[in-house]
């Protein structure tokens, strides 16, 4: 088995896209706001993008304060997304990660019922790491009016918690995915939420 330690490497997940999640994680690089122009300052606002596409009132709906708090939804223009219904209804979404936190608001009423710990079944899953929890929180909390929201947020997170503690960290301060876990807690989301043919 080859380790991917787990403070070195991001993470392991089956989402979305890669560019959704580094919009959400605030990464994706580059940028420095508007040119040009002539009084201000030529910055954008954090969570604007510099060149708004046209307005929409059926995507405007979707711009509340909930979506601007939960930034990088505006970088990957996601209301158009969601007035044409991609709100990630009906969309099952496995995180193969440090597990998720099974009580929290934003996101239990989104975990799918085949949540599980690939190591130790018995324990449902629980995030002890919190960045299964964070990364959970990116694709599918719930748009409730409070806070910020994911960016598929009516999808259900199919969440495999797959780590174990390194051995060489001081008091399990570290975390270890090997690869034969990840590959059982893919096999194991597949099974659980298989595709539709339709």
């Amino acid at each position: 088995m080859s380790p991917v330690a787990g403070s070195r490497i991001a993470f392991y997940a089956l989402t979305i896209t890669g560019a959704l999640l580094a919009s959400g994680c605030g990464g994706g690089g580059g940028g420095g706001g508007a040119s040009g122009g002539s009084g201000g300052s030529g910055k954008v606002p954090v969570g604007f993008p510099a060149n708004p596409p046209p307005s929409d009132p059926a995507a405007d709906a979707y711009v509340t304060r909930e979506f601007v708090d939960t930034g990088g939804l505006y970088q990957i223009n996601a209301q158009y997304a969601y007035a044409e219904g991609a709100t990630g209804d009906g969309v099952t979404v496995a995180l193969v990660d440090t597990g998720v936190d099974l009580d929290h608001p934003d996101l239990f009423p989104n975990l799918h019922p085949a949540t599980t710990d690939i190591i130790d079944p018995g324990t449902g899953g629980q995030d002890v790491f919190g960045h299964g929890t964070a990364v959970a929180g990116i694709i599918g909390s719930v748009k409730n009016d409070i806070g910020g929201h994911g960016v598929a947020f009516e999808s259900q997170i199919l969440s495999v918690r797959a780590e174990v503690c390194d051995p060489n960290s001081s008091g399990c301060s570290d975390y270890l995915l090997y690869d034969d876990d990840i590959a059982r807690s893919i096999d194991y989301a597949i099974d659980m939420a298989p595709r539709s043919s339709t």
